[in-house]
């Protein structure tokens, strides 16, 4: 059996060595491409959990202002009980009220007290 060339050896050696790199570049190339699909979905997640993260941050800031409405309504409320309360102590009378009953001399009519 007669020995191949050189040169031809050289040429076979080349052609698979050329297809090799051409594969890993493929390779690489569509793993590059899954990579970057990869990011883009990561992103676009990033923006709606970021979107939601922001809309929760509004209704957290809602629900903190209707509480300290609340809170401030609920004070307000115990300031006047309060004010009475001391104005009673003082002896200064608190705003009266018409009655017809309980009252003593009024026999049945309207007193203010």
């Amino acid at each position: 059996m007669k020995a191949l060339p050189a040169s031809s050896v050289a040429g076979v050696a080349g052609i698979w060595a050329g297809a090799a790199a051409g594969v890993a570049r493929t390779a690489a190339r569509s793993t590059g491409v899954v990579a970057a699909r990869a990011g883009a979905v990561a992103r676009s997640t990033g923006v709606v959990v970021a979107a939601a993260g922001t809309g929760m941050t509004a209704v957290g800031t809602a629900v903190v202002a209707v509480g300290t409405a609340v809170v401030a309504a609920g004070d307000a409320g115990a300031g006047m009980r309060q004010r009475w309360n001391i104005s009673a102590f003082l002896g200064v009378r608190a705003p009266g009220r018409w009655r017809t009953a309980g009252v003593p001399g009024s026999r049945g009519r309207p007193v203010y007290r």
